[in-house]
């Protein structure tokens, strides 16, 4: 390895161990409900009052380009993507791809932190 080459990846090692330090010091302990073991499952995550959300009771006309995005009004929707593949040789394959967004809340919380959540993302495939 060149000295300069070596002088940068020191470097760059050096700035990760002390980032990792800084990270170490000034984080805030986890929440209670954490601490005590608890967790937050897609099940308790989708359960629970719907009070406070708009309801989707039939259906409405789309409007773009606001409808390509998230709808925080509502308390879940989901995204899908579909397709169909097919080989040289003639094997065809399909797919599906879905995500979820569901609000954790009705009502943003005030936060401290910009990196505060106020839904759940989570995502599957086929």
């Amino acid at each position: 390895m060149s000295n300069g080459r070596g002088l940068v990846v020191g470097t760059a090692v050096v700035l990760v161990g002390l980032a990792a330090a800084v990270v170490a010091i000034t984080r805030e302990p986890p929440l209670p409900a954490l601490r005590q073991g608890g967790t937050l499952t897609v099940a308790s995550a989708m359960s629970g009052s719907t009070e406070g959300y708009a309801r989707a009771e039939e259906p409405r006309d789309f409007h773009f380009p606001e409808d390509h995005g998230p709808h925080p009004e509502y308390r879940t929707e989901w995204w899908y993507w579909t397709g169909n593949l097919e080989t040289e040789d003639g094997r065809a394959f399909g797919y599906q791809f879905t995500l979820f967004r569901n609000a954790l809340a009705p009502e943003a919380a005030p936060r401290d932190s910009a990196w505060g959540a106020s839904r759940s993302t989570w995502g599957t495939s086929r």
